[in-house]
């Protein structure tokens, strides 16, 4: 029957997807389903109603500036998130805040977490979490999350805070 379809994905060892389908009578949908494994050991918990990210979420760096993708380990993180999310529907909404080291002036550090954050918040999205259970924040280099000491030139340290 034509219309919107919600598709929820759970499979032993691997993290949970939810997609949405249009189907179309009389025409082919073609779907493509990327399943993650679980990893051995999670980098995100769900305790006590408490999101913990048990590792660094960082974005590329492209040259010496910063970007707005993820890195592997980023998309990584940001997959076991959405298993998370997926697994929760009591979770309503999720914020999702991007700091900055202090090592760029102020107005592009806050344009920076601005579309960090609101790329994290579209992965999300298109990994099947509900647009409105996604909030996201950049907070510039307002706090920074550490001080610029000996860190590799063209670094950056991002922090990726969830909360609910």
């Amino acid at each position: 029957m034509p219309g919107q379809y919600v598709v929820r994905i759970d499979a032993d060892q691997y993290l949970s997807k939810v997609i949405q389908l249009t189907v179309a009578e009389g025409r082919e949908n073609p779907a493509s389903i990327v399943l993650r494994p679980r990893p051995a050991v999670a980098g995100v918990a769900f305790l006590d109603g408490k999101f913990k990210l048990r590792q660094a979420f960082t974005f590329k760096v492209a040259g010496k500036k910063p970007t707005v993708e993820p890195t592997e380990g980023g998309f990584h993180l940001l997959d076991e998130v959405a298993d998370v999310l997926v697994n929760h529907p009591e979770i309503r909404p999720i914020t999702r805040r991007g700091t900055l080291d202090s090592s760029l002036p102020a107005a592009k550090a806050q344009a920076l977490t601005d579309a960090q954050a609101k790329a994290v918040a579209k992965y999300l999205v298109d990994e099947g979490v509900g647009q409105e259970r996604v909030v996201s924040v950049g907070m510039g280099a307002k706090k920074p999350v550490a001080p610029n000491l000996a860190r590799p030139r063209g670094s950056r340290i991002v922090v990726l805070s969830l909360s609910w």
